[in-house]
């Protein structure tokens, strides 16, 4: 059902109107990739607008690793983890070159080079960046961004594939801010990994769209010390109507609305306002939200302070 749905806006998004006027100039998505190694798990999300055409105008992206540290069998919850966006120069691709094998720019600089040379490109030209053995053969590219892009193509090729799309309008350059928090817990004796992403779009200081998704993966703790197979259902949006919210609203709390429209209805609340507004979003009585938004505040924020 949430296929069509998504069916359904991606046609009627860009549709003209009866007086000829089309709604939206773009469109903003969002698009979240998963690995694992060991202990460690790591996210890689992409934000989009796309304009009329379904041509990427602005791309934003971002990576958080996190990797689980066991103490006494259990992992220990009170670290903290950021962003490699985040940890700029601190990343260390510079300073420890011989590890990353690049000394060309630090991580986020590669990515901005990715970002710029993305624009212009629809879903289909973005999946030929690399051969069929995974190389980037163009030197447009290269020249700037040297580390791997595949898990950023991804991204990008899965915001298009869950089909969540936010219009706005605009004649102004957008700015556009994505985030992403991450960290690992306890549960059933094994890990339980959890993600939020949040994205805008800004023109001229004021949000004009904004976008939600989150992730739980699992799996669980050999007697070794060893960390099983990734439990990996999707991102809540990718779910979609599957999350079941509605269908098992008992166990969830609510029988409103599904996860993507009640926080699609929480990331709505930030539209119109400025970025130093958004710390003061409401957490309670959002209008088609009953959901816990704590996390999805911190992330629309975090998104805010990021763009560029």
């Amino acid at each position: 059902m949430k296929k069509l749905f998504s069916l359904i806006l991606i046609l009627a998004l860009f549709a003209l109107t009866l007086t000829g006027c089309y709604k939206k100039d773009y469109a903003l998505m969002i698009g979240v990739t998963t690995s694992q190694s060991g202990a460690e798990v790591s996210h890689t999300v992409a934000a989009i607008v796309i304009d009329k055409d379904y041509r990427i105008v602005s791309c934003r992206i971002d990576t958080i690793a996190v990797k689980a540290e066991l103490t006494d069998g259990k992992i220990n919850e009170e670290k903290t983890y950021e962003s490699k966006a985040e940890l700029g120069d601190r990343y260390g691709m510079l300073t420890n070159s011989p590890y990353f094998g690049s000394s060309l720019a630090e991580w986020d600089d590669q990515v901005k080079a990715f970002e710029n040379y993305v624009v212009g490109k629809t879903r289909a030209e973005v999946k030929k960046i690399t051969d069929s053995d995974g190389k980037v053969t163009d030197e447009t590219l290269t020249a700037g961004c040297t580390i791997s892009v595949s898990d950023f193509m991804k991204a990008i090729d899965n915001a298009f594939e869950n089909g969540h799309m936010v219009g706005l309008e605009t004649k102004g350059n957008i700015t556009l801010g994505v985030s992403a928090s991450a960290d690992v817990t306890n549960k059933n004796g094994g890990a339980s990994y959890t993600a939020d992403f949040a994205a805008v779009a800004i023109v001229d200081g004021t949000v004009l769209a904004a976008v939600i998704d989150s992730k739980e993966v699992t799996c669980t703790i050999e007697s070794d010390g060893s960390f099983g197979k990734l439990t990996d259902k999707g991102t809540k949006l990718e779910q979609g109507d599957e999350y079941g919210m509605l269908t098992n609203s008992p166990y969830y709390g609510s029988s409103l609305a599904e996860w993507y429209e009640q926080a699609q209805a929480y990331a709505d609340s930030a539209v119109g306002k400025s970025v130093s507004e958004i710390p003061a979003l409401k957490t309670e009585g959002v209008a088609g939200c009953t959901i816990y938004v704590g996390g999805y505040k911190k992330a629309l924020e975090k998104a805010a302070s990021y763009a560029r």
